[in-house]
């Protein structure tokens, strides 16, 4: 990357590897590569004309969805409010660019930070937000194992709230794509959802 002149390519693969690293449970190495992206992002000089065409983004984006995702680390590590702070810093970040895969994935984080703090309209505020962001932009084919992850977790919030109807209505959309899945692809949607205990939950109401 450096030496194709991609100032924004070695943050983006130090974050990469700070994100598989994080995929295998791996944290302390997790959070050295992503915090080797966001250092690196942060060295790249911000051109006041850069414009992002298509899938490359700016600087800003790059910088806040390591940001973000280093506020997903965070929030494994049940740091909530340092989670929350670095969420909100990369989510601003990626809304100055405008980049909407990337604030999709970031609200979708913001709604898993405030599943694990039992704030579910905080949850469902921002779930939907990722929501109508995918449909905005017409993401559905693209995103269709986010989608089923939203949906699962929107369930939950709506059992939270005492709307077990809507709950069940969101929890059959997301458990109808995730069984069209293999395997290997269903598990860590599955895991993502907390699909046995909606599924105990549901069964009560």
């Amino acid at each position: 990357y450096e030496a194709a002149g991609d100032a924004l390519g070695p943050g983006r693969v130090y974050r990469d590897i700070g994100m598989m690293y994080d995929y295998h449970d791996d944290l302390d190495n997790a959070e050295k590569y992503l915090q080797k992206s966001k250092a690196a992002l942060e060295a790249v000089p911000q051109d006041p004309n850069a414009k992002q065409f298509g899938d490359f983004p700016t600087k800003n984006a790059e910088l806040g969805i390591t940001i973000a995702k280093i506020g997903l680390l965070q929030l494994r590590r049940e740091l909530f409010e340092q989670a929350e702070q670095s969420m909100m810093e990369g989510l601003a970040l990626i809304r100055k660019a405008g980049h909407p895969h990337y604030e999709i994935t970031t609200l979708m984080h913001l709604g898993s930070l405030y599943f694990a703090t039992k704030q579910y309209d905080h949850m469902l505020a921002y779930l939907e937000a990722a929501l109508g962001l995918i449909y905005e932009h017409e993401l559905q084919t693209v995103h269709t194992r986010r989608l089923a992850q939203i949906w699962g977790l929107i369930a939950h919030g709506y059992l939270a709230c005492e709307n077990p109807e809507a709950a069940r209505h969101f929890a059959e959309k997301s458990f109808a794509v995730i069984n069209k899945l293999s395997q290997s692809a269903q598990a860590p949607l599955l895991k993502d959802i907390q699909a046995a205990q909606l599924k105990q939950n549901l069964s009560g109401v």
